[in-house]
């Protein structure tokens, strides 16, 4: 059996998969098949793909005649087939230190409650190493993720996942196989959080762990589909049917609870305040139906709150 299953999902991605291909056969780490899923792309990813992986073996290459539509049906897709004991699901168009999977599987083996670690990791923007993604977690703590850590699952959901996405590139990640398969159901629903969703959902009964080495090259695109107005409004849906399934797994006291109201209710305040002033009541109007208030008397808290925040803002 492999220790590890290398996953990569592609889509439109040639002009980025010989540096991410490559990246992985020159790991120093060598007990691991790789999974090359290819989403129809209507680029010349298929030739490429094929070039790259010829005289390559413990390499499975699957091409879909048609677009899935969804980037979480290709993870399950891959990690159904794969035989390894972790997964890394290596983006086409990022790529990785050498050492990324010594140094990640090194931790997980040794850490037999830890689900999931993930690394630091480069911004590239433009061709361009740029910086870390420090800043991303800053206003969650700037002394956290400037060291290795371990957490708590529950703690790592209720201090900082359910208030944003911290791993925001599967690229860096690496996580155990059965306890993705038997926790993690339903992320093919999520259009653009499902990663987010995914992560948390690898929390239950587990540990997280950080490496602070920036071991992964992560391309920041322009066009990132969460970026567009339109999709904006989704993510504020998506977000409260995350906070949704933390109360049913993670919130067993009253102070979870009220973490947790917290976090719904900047959700819904910002869903409220997307469109500016002008649309206060429209949007207060259709978050009535938007929203599913864990209690009731939440709506009249958060009435009362944001009018308050809007008299004395």
């Amino acid at each position: 059996m492999y220790l590890v299953s290398i996953i990569v999902p592609n889509f439109n991605h040639s002009i980025y998969l010989e540096k991410r291909l490559n990246s992985i056969f020159s790991q120093d780490f060598i007990n691991y098949e790789l999974i090359i899923l290819d989403d129809a792309s209507s680029d010349d990813s298929d030739i490429v793909i094929k070039k790259l992986i010829e005289n390559k073996s413990n390499i499975t290459y699957i091409r879909n005649d048609t677009n899935s539509g969804s980037t979480f049906k290709q993870w399950n897709k891959g990690i159904s087939i794969a035989k390894g004991k972790y997964i890394w699901i290596a983006e086409s168009d990022d790529y990785a230190e050498n050492n990324f999977l010594s140094v990640l599987t090194s931790y997980l083996e040794e850490n037999s409650q830890v689900s999931l670690i993930y690394c630091q990791s480069h911004l590239v923007s433009e061709g361009t190493i740029t910086n870390n993604i420090l800043n991303w977690t800053n206003d969650l703590s700037k002394d956290l993720w400037l060291k290795d850590f371990c957490l708590v699952g529950k703690d790592a959901v209720l201090h900082y996942w359910i208030h944003k996405n911290i791993l925001i590139n599967a690229s860096s990640a690496l996580f155990k196989k059965n306890v993705y398969l038997e926790y993690v159901e339903g992320n093919e629903n999520f259009k653009l959080c499902g990663d987010w969703y995914t992560w948390i959902s690898m929390m239950r009964d587990h540990n997280l762990m950080f490496c602070s080495q920036s071991l992964n090259f992560y391309r920041r695109h322009d066009n990132t589909v969460t970026h567009s107005l339109g999709r904006k409004i989704l993510v504020k849906k998506e977000i409260q049917d995350i906070h949704l399934m933390c109360l049913k797994h993670f919130c067993s006291s009253k102070k979870d609870f009220e973490v947790l109201e917290g976090a719904f209710y900047n959700n819904w305040k910002s869903y409220i305040s997307f469109y500016g002033k002008k649309k206060y009541l429209s949007q207060y109007i259709k978050s009535l139906s938007f929203f599913k208030f864990p209690k009731k008397t939440w709506l009249i808290k958060f009435t009362m709150k944001i009018t308050k925040e809007k008299l004395n803002g």
